[in-house]
């Protein structure tokens, strides 16, 4: 676990410092206001304080024993199954479409979630699904008037 740590805390730090690098680049037209930079860096700021603190505690932090590190447990598969879908529904969103690559990406989400229980969740699950995807896309493309991926399917 410890490694890890080690590698997100260093992954933290080179992408804060790939925003910074990058918002320093805005330019400011008024000087005296706040400018397009300054939330890039409040977040980078905010990026690098998680990462020494994710590193201090690692260090302050006992050595896990072996059993601990070797044992699997398939809750802890579930993140990394989201971030899975997440770039999946990315990917295959400007091919699908929005509305229906969001209901998918929902209902896959709230199946993982929910594990065993999702079947006495799944009418609720299906109506949410479709209501949020298509008031998103109501909201965009009616009221604010920005476009939302068209693909193959609506």
């Amino acid at each position: 676990m410890k490694k890890i740590n080690y590698l997100t805390s260093c992954l933290l730090v080179f992408i804060a410092g790939y925003y910074i690098h990058e918002a320093s680049k805005l330019i400011n037209v008024d000087r005296k206001d706040v400018g397009p930079g300054f939330y890039p860096h409040l977040i980078a700021g905010i990026m690098i304080l998680l990462a020494v603190l994710l590193l201090i505690q690692t260090i302050r932090s006992p050595a896990a024993s072996r059993n601990e590190a070797s044992s699997f447990q398939p809750g802890k598969l579930k993140p990394y199954a989201a971030m899975l879908s997440l770039i999946l529904y990315i990917f295959l969103m400007n091919r699908l479409g929005f509305i229906s690559t969001s209901i998918v990406f929902m209902l896959l989400l709230t199946c993982l979630f929910f594990g065993k229980d999702f079947r006495h969740h799944l009418l609720s699950s299906v109506c949410i699904a479709i209501g949020v995807s298509v008031g998103i896309w109501v909201l965009f493309h009616n009221l604010l008037k920005v476009p939302l991926p068209g693909g193959i399917l609506f």
